[in-house]
This record gives structure tokens, C-alpha cells and sequence, in this order.
């Protein structure tokens, strides 16, 4: 019986776990085309999904961007994925404006509304989270990751009302981390 513990110990020692660098698709990220280049040669982007608040919006407008979206997956022939990320609420610079408020006025009254503010965002930022959407695509050649990505942003628009928003390099990288890694906050 106890040599097969020791037999089974040897088994489980003698192999190398696999590094983090082993795991990860993700050779490196090209500046040139704004966009990861993957072990197989092949490429990965990372585009944000805009979000909006249905619950206000007009039944017209959430319809219209039903269609944008229906449109683009319609289009849309190559892989794609949508992953949802929760991050925490950071109130800090305004905690620090209410206490700075707080500390430089002598109206009593100002004080207690103040107060009342400065706890709601200590609240937000400890139990409410942010949700962001993001879009990975892909492509074989530098021609296909470049019309895939022309054809979310063609499709679904950017800017202030557009669907879809362009990352830049340091949020792309600081999102990969996040995926390897739950534990990693975006700052």
C-alpha cells in the first residue's frame, strides 16, 4: 500500500507543470495592425461593445439597435466571441471631493446631505460592480482580422452613438490579463 503512494508521488512530481506562457494562445501584440498575433500565426482583436440603458430608451431606438446587431451577425462570417467582464466601481476621486467638501464647509445642513452622498458611494463601491462586453475576433491573414474589424465598426458604428468602441493596446493586454487571471484589476 505505501508503495503505491510513493510510486504515485514520483508519477505526479516528475512532470513539469506548464507555465502560464505555455498555456496562452498569444505569442505577441503587433502595434503595426493593433492587434495580438497568436502562437499559430494567426490573429486576435478585442473591440467594446457599447452598452445602453434599455429601460430609458425609446422603443424605436432598442429596436434599431436590435437590427444593427442582427445585421452584423448576419454579415459577419467569421469567429467570433463575446465575453462579459464584471469590474468593481471605483468612487475614489469623488469620495475625496465629498470629504474635501465636508471638511471645508459650516453649513450643518450641506454637512448631513454631504455625508449622506460620501456613504452612498463608499456602498457603490463596495457591493455594485460594472459590467463591459467585449468582442474577440479573429482572422487567418492580416487581410481578414482588418475587414472583420471594419465590418463591426461599418456595421454597428462607432462614436458617441455607435455600438462599438476601439480599445487601446493597454486596456487589450490589461483584458488578456484579466482572462488568465480573475484575480487582476483593470485600473
Amino acid at each position: 500500500m505505501k508503495k503505491n503512494k510513493d510510486r504515485d508521488k514520483q508519477k505526479s512530481s516528475s512532470g513539469v507543470d506548464k507555465t502560464t506562457k505555455d498555456i496562452i494562445e498569444i505569442s505577441y501584440y503587433d502595434d503595426d495592425l493593433g492587434c495580438f498575433i497568436m502562437k499559430d500565426n494567426t490573429y486576435m482583436d478585442l473591440i467594446q461593445i457599447t452598452t445602453k440603458d434599455l429601460v430609458s430608451s425609446a422603443d424605436d431606438e432598442v429596436e434599431y439597435d436590435i437590427m444593427k446587431f442582427t445585421k452584423l451577425y448576419k454579415m459577419y462570417a467569421g469567429d467570433i466571441k463575446i465575453m462579459a467582464m464584471n469590474f468593481p466601481c471605483k468612487t475614489m476621486v469623488q469620495q475625496e471631493y465629498l470629504k474635501h467638501k465636508i471638511n471645508s464647509t459650516h453649513n450643518e445642513m450641506y454637512k448631513k446631505f454631504l455625508q449622506r452622498s460620501l456613504d452612498e458611494l463608499v456602498w457603490i463601491e463596495k457591493n455594485d460592480v460594472m459590467r463591459e462586453y467585449y468582442y474577440m475576433i479573429f482572422g487567418s491573414k492580416q487581410s481578414e482580422i482588418k475587414s472583420n474589424r471594419n465590418l463591426i465598426f461599418n456595421t454597428l458604428g462607432s462614436g458617441k452613438n455607435g455600438l462599438a468602441q476601439k480599445l487601446d493596446k493597454d486596456k487589450k493586454i490589461q483584458i488578456c490579463e484579466r482572462l488568465n487571471n480573475k484575480c487582476f484589476l483593470i485600473g
